[in-house]
């Protein structure tokens, strides 16, 4: 609200001191190749370039009250920034500090990301996304070259609850996007080169409002020498399996992944005893209903009150609606949730306690059967 941007030394966890901006910065992204970070202010129009030893500055460039987002495309020397209501996306070279082309676009432009070699374009006003091929652009006074796809049947940047996180990633180890759209409920995925998304991923009818990828591909570290990271799973022997695709080839390999003493001792000292409280086999869809369960040590058969990560997960057979719930302790080692099913049919709940090293796919669970409003219970 004062107009600056604050300096922080992470090594040290304090600031260092606050640059003066202009009137309410919006919005800031790093440039690696300019060593500054930049800020956007929305009702003046500026962007300012911020550099971690300066106590102003470095450079401001102005454009029309009304910009939006900046991010930086790969290698950090050109900015993406968008005017909403005007259409436009500006592009600035971070060796001159100056916007050196801009870009007419679709309705209401609010985020700009990037693979490789395309800038996706993402709009509140419009279902097309579009792409800016990066190797062509950044030279001033040129035309911006434009290309497009559908991102859905319904605008992707469109939604009742915005979000500052990404909602077009690249998708891992491919020239592909995921494509989050809130209001068709879906994450679409679209190739690059393709006239429209290959396929989707469905939400269970929740609102995606971003989307994050997890890369676990296997990484050339030398020649011929493939790694990736993974967290190990539990005791037991396994199968390694490696697949692909030119020239074809599927192996799999044995592994045995040993015991952690003391991992299990902790477990074990944790474990937990779950007893599902009066809770009748049928119910009716529609209604709200409560689940209560007590949580007693195994060992000593004593109440384990004060659990703060108790998750209950319920589940409509065979996973076509989930949800997953916060249980509220109500004492004594008696712990509830309230839910409603939706539709009829039958459902699963299970319970996971992180802490105490319960998961879903190992507590005990409760079938419920949904019927509809008037039906006769069984």
């Amino acid at each position: 609200a004062d107009g600056t941007v604050s300096v922080v030394d992470v090594a040290r966890l304090a600031k260092v001191r606050d640059v003066a901006v202009g009137s309410r910065p919006t919005s800031i992204a790093w440039s690696i190749a300019a060593r500054a970070a930049y800020s956007v202010q929305t009702g003046s129009g500026t962007i300012a370039a911020v550099r971690a030893d300066a106590a102003e500055p470095a450079a401001r460039i102005q454009a029309d009250p009304g910009l939006g987002r900046v991010r930086f495309a790969p290698g950090g020397r050109l900015g993406f920034v968008v005017h909403t209501e005007k259409k436009l996306v500006h592009i600035v070279d971070a060796a001159s500090n100056r916007i050196v082309q801009t870009a007419d676009v679709e309705a209401e432009p609010d985020l700009v990301t990037f693979s490789d070699e395309l800038a996706y374009v993402r709009h509140r006003g419009s279902e097309t996304v579009l792409m800016i091929p990066l190797d062509v652009v950044g030279q001033e006074g040129r035309p911006v070259p434009i290309v497009d796809f559908p991102g859905g049947q319904n605008p992707p940047g469109k939604t009742p609850m915005p979000s500052v996180a990404d909602g077009i990633v690249q998708a891992p180890g491919a020239a592909a996007v995921l494509v989050a759209n809130p209001m068709d409920k879906v994450i679409y995925f679209y190739k690059e080169g393709m006239a429209a998304p290959m396929g989707h991923f469905r939400n269970y009818g929740r609102i995606p409002r971003a989307v994050m990828v997890l890369d676990r591909s296997l990484r050339e570290t030398a020649p011929g020498s493939y790694e990736t990271t993974v967290q190990l799973g539990e005791a037991g022997d396994y199968e390694v399996a490696l697949l692909l695709d030119t020239p074809r080839l599927t192996h799999c390999f044995p592994v045995t992944i040993a015991a952690d003493p003391a991992l299990a001792a902790r477990r074990e000292k944790s474990a937990l005893g779950v007893e599902i409280l009066d809770q009748p086999s049928t119910v009716t869809a529609g209604e709200e209903l409560a689940v209560r369960f007590r949580l007693t040590d195994s060992a000593k058969g004593s109440a384990r009150t004060g659990l703060r990560d108790v998750r209950v997960l319920t589940f409509l057979s065979p996973g076509i609606w989930q949800q997953r719930h916060w249980a509220s302790d109500q004492g004594e080692g008696i712990y509830e949730i309230r839910f409603q099913p939706p539709e009829p049919g039958l459902y699963f709940v299970f319970l996971e306690v992180a802490s105490a090293g319960m998961t879903f796919q190992k507590s005990p669970f409760l079938v419920l059967q949904a019927t509809a409003g008037g039906e006769p219970k069984s």
